[in-house]
């Protein structure tokens, strides 16, 4: 359940991390691309549930923060507990989250 509530999130941040131009007035260079890919990568990564199976041919991004990756996904899986737990969250925020993506 966890997985599908954040998934939306998810696909948000990675979009706006990766393409930081369609919410600010920046030229995106690709060495400063290359660097949000990676950032982006390992944040799908920290929210992905399965297991990494790294080796000599993974890309450099994997390896890069091979290491963090499993701090990441406690600090996420937390995240997860607090805003499905959380009387905060509202209905409303997430039929936005659904409609904005599904229209975009």
């Amino acid at each position: 359940m966890v997985v599908d509530v954040c998934s939306l999130p998810l696909r948000f941040w990675v979009n706006v991390i990766k393409n930081p131009d369609f919410v600010f007035d920046v030229h995106k260079t690709s060495a400063v691309d290359s660097c949000l890919s990676v950032i982006a990568q390992t944040l799908m990564d920290s929210c992905s549930v399965s297991e990494q199976k790294l080796g000599k041919d993974s890309s450099s991004s994997k390896l890069l923060y091979a290491r963090d990756i499993p701090k990441y996904r406690k600090w996420v899986d937390r995240y997860d507990r607090s805003a499905v737990n959380s009387s905060l969250v509202s209905v409303v925020f997430w039929l936005f989250l659904k409609f904005f993506f599904v229209k975009f």
